[in-house]
């Protein structure tokens, strides 16, 4: 079974002047056998990189929903496999046909908090990153237009799931949203990915007291994080 035809709608995000990349992510699609299903959306150029890319993504949500679709999968062109595993990603297709909460999907991002174990192939996490994700029909309403980066505002809005590893990271080159040259973008994904899943195997532990010491220290961290991000002086709402 293809673990793919749980996504009623895939698009890859590819500006116009970039038809290397195409080419590129083509041979991503190819590998995993979804090429004849993704469908080009030709991206939105903008004065503000940032802006344009956002808005591509909106679109790409927007026809889907006018489409009716229950999800949509959405790629940028810098996608690229890092690990590939049919069967892990078939296994955690199963666990978002049978779950009601997830919002967004991510098979690659940057982990911002520390993860939740949903199943061994699941987590609920924050992530950054836009380069492979799937939206649920049930975040199509709560899609709005937006100042902050779109994926920034997704980690703070959405109920969001990730693959367990991360499958997919973004090719080292050029950025067209930054304007210069990213070399390192595996390693920082690596970085994220570390540092927010340290819990995760003390949560799938067949040991009672290593689960709740786990649960217990994801929470610790999460209070510590959410303290760190007041502004100087706050230390609660008012």
């Amino acid at each position: 079974m293809d673990p793919f035809a749980f996504f009623e709608q895939i698009y890859c995000i590819n500006l116009d002047c970039r038809p290397e990349r195409w080419q590129a992510v083509c041979r991503e699609f190819d590998a995993v056998g979804i090429l004849h299903r993704v469908q080009r959306f030709s991206g939105i150029e903008h004065e503000h990189p940032r802006r344009g890319c956002a808005l591509s993504h909106m679109a790409c949500i927007e026809k889907a929903r006018r489409s009716g679709c229950r999800n949509v999968l959405i790629f940028e062109d810098d996608l690229r496999w890092r690990r590939w595993d049919e069967e892990l990603f078939e296994r955690a297709v199963g666990i978002l046909k049978r779950d009601n909460r997830w919002e967004l999907f991510y098979l690659g991002g940057r982990l911002k908090r520390q993860a939740r174990v949903i199943s061994p192939e699941v987590l609920e996490s924050r992530l950054w990153g836009g380069h492979a994700y799937a939206v649920s029909h049930r975040a199509y309403a709560r899609m709005v237009d937006v100042e902050l980066p779109l994926d920034v505002w997704y980690s703070h809005t959405f109920c969001s799931y990730c693959i367990r590893p991360l499958m997919a990271v973004q090719a080292k080159g050029f950025s067209d949203i930054k304007g210069s040259h990213i070399e390192n973008k595996e390693d920082i994904f690596d970085k994220y990915y570390q540092e927010n899943t340290r819990y995760v195997e003390g949560q799938l532990s067949t040991d009672p007291l290593r689960r709740l010491k786990a649960r217990v220290g994801m929470r610790i961290a999460r209070l510590q994080a959410f303290l760190r991000s007041l502004p100087a002086g706050q230390t609660t709402y008012k």
